[in-house]
């Protein structure tokens, strides 16, 4: 050493500095307060990109309590935590589990990755709310794999079908009530995600993901009231998830292996929402029938191309969407619970709605609605209407309708019926969609007819959408409308500069 040359001599030390640093085992980041544990999540999160939105963070002499997306108790302890869209990336940030007072955790819509180790949150007693949502995980962990003791168990259903799988002999549980790690790249769950959540777990959705099974261990979920796995193409839903009588929202469309609605459905008696869409079923699924809670149907895109009379069976049901089922002739349902129903890219002989009184939003592609008249339909508050033709005579509509649709009209002139039925009415939004041509709808901005005064808040609130093949000159005012669209129209003319002022348009 002595006879090196001083330049040697750095090099000598720096080389013995490089492998003091590298043979020392790393020191595990032991935050003393919350604070602590924010700056190093920052810096996790932050290694490949910039936040969008990173107010406060890092300054010097601010409280941590006054970073943007941040909650705390009087304590100055962290009890909310939320950053949703906001460029966060990384895998999943661990070192979260030091905030033991977070309730609420969103870093959804950003761009982490890997395994969601939710295990991490497993001494967190105040956790209920986790949003993971549109991220890029592959995978949900409920259990770390270090020190991990299993055991075999047997699980049998109450069709005496067995299950085999591998159980942790030290029982993990969370407090988490609700879960979103919808539209993800998840292919896996745990197998005891069931179990470690068995108690607390309410709400679960995992739309939008690449998953091919759900763990068995779902069944022992016992507190849970919503399941959305909808638009996982490659999900095989097992029978197991109708046993789950806890359940009051179940989403299950667009999936790929559903088969049939299993007999054991029937104990799901506090179910009201059910979406199916997308499911293809050869007939209508009369499982459904049993299901008297049900509030809201969805069997879009089912093509069960008949409902039977038995579907009035459904007394609660108040939402009905049925767009592109193959309908062509419906008999009359008296189901006077029903607000909404939606029956659209199918071509509908004739609707009779005349029972069904309590109706709010009617959208439906048909030729004719019986009776002709909606007068008396005074919660109506939104119609389209789509069809090949104009549906002749246009219904006569009550004074509480706001929203008006005309759907691919395949005719060049205005009926009538049409044009007597528009000026009488004060706030509405039109939406037109035409694949044919017709002239601009002039009656549209007549005067309305009434000589009742209304109140100035229910004045000027004209909205109207044009699309499609459209033609005419523009009108040099447009009164009463607040808003405009015109998009791929053939309509010529000028707009003036102060035409819609103080209003809004869009062209």
């Amino acid at each position: 050493f002595l006879f090196l040359p001083p330049r040697g001599r750095m090099f000598f030390w720096l080389d013995l500095l490089l492998l003091w640093l590298f043979s020392t085992p790393c020191l595990a980041f032991s935050p003393t307060s919350d604070r602590d544990v924010l700056v190093q999540f920052y810096k996790e999160t932050s290694l490949f990109s910039h936040w969008e939105n990173s107010t406060g963070w890092l300054l010097a002499f601010t409280n941590h309590c006054d970073w943007f997306g941040v909650t705390c108790n009087p304590e100055n302890r962290v009890t909310s935590l939320h950053l949703p869209n906001n460029q966060l990336s990384g895998n999943f940030p661990s070192i979260l589990q030091h905030l033991d007072q977070l309730e609420s955790l969103d870093l959804s819509e950003n761009s982490l990755e890997g395994e969601m180790s939710l295990f991490i949150f497993e001494n967190m007693s105040q956790l209920s709310y986790v949003n993971m949502g549109a991220n890029s995980f592959s995978s949900i962990k409920v259990e770390s794999n270090t020190d991990r003791q299993t055991e075999r168990v047997l699980l049998v259903d109450k069709e005496e079908n067995q299950y085999e799988f591998e159980e942790s002999s030290q029982k993990r549980f969370m407090s988490l009530e609700f879960l979103n790690g919808s539209s993800n790249a998840l292919r896996l769950m745990d197998a005891n995600f069931g179990l470690v959540l068995s108690n607390t777990l309410k709400t679960l959705i995992l739309s939008n993901n690449l998953l091919t099974t759900l763990p068995f261990t779902l069944t022992q979920l016992q507190v849970i009231e919503e399941i959305d796995v909808s638009s996982n193409p490659k999900l095989n839903v097992s029978e197991l998830i109708w046993e789950l009588s806890s359940l009051k929202s179940l989403n299950l469309g667009r999936v790929k292996q559903f088969g049939q609605i299993p007999s054991q459905s029937s104990q799901l008696t506090r179910l009201e929402v059910l979406e199916l869409n997308q499911i293809r079923f050869d007939s209508f699924p009369m499982e459904v029938l049993k299901l008297t809670t049900l509030k809201v149907l969805d069997l879009s895109g089912s093509n069960i191309r008949h409902i039977p009379p038995e579907f009035n069976a459904l007394i609660n049901l108040e939402e009905f969407t049925c767009s592109s089922c193959g309908l062509s002739i419906l008999e009359p349902w008296n189901i006077t619970s029903l607000k909404k129903v939606i029956l659209f890219n199918d071509e509908i002989e004739l609707l009779d709605v005349s029972q069904l009184t309590n109706l709010e939003v009617l959208w439906v592609q048909t030729h004719r609605i019986f009776p002709s008249s909606l007068v008396l339909f005074t919660k109506l508050k939104s119609i389209a209407i789509g069809s090949r033709s104009m549906v002749e005579p246009f219904p006569e509509l009550p004074d509480s309708i706001e929203e008006v649709g005309l759907l691919d009209p395949n005719v060049t002139f205005w009926p009538d019926s049409y044009q007597k039925g528009f000026p009488r009415l004060w706030k509405l939004v039109v939406y037109l969609t035409v694949s044919s041509g017709l002239p601009f709808p002039y009656f549209f901005f007549t005067s309305p007819t009434t000589t009742t005064a209304l109140p100035e808040r229910d004045i000027f609130k004209r909205e109207l959408s044009l699309t499609g093949e459209i033609f005419g000159e523009l009108p040099k005012e447009f009164p009463n409308t607040s808003s405009l669209s015109l998009m791929k129209t053939r309509l010529a003319g000028t707009l003036g500069s102060g035409m819609f002022d103080p209003y809004s348009a869009l062209i």
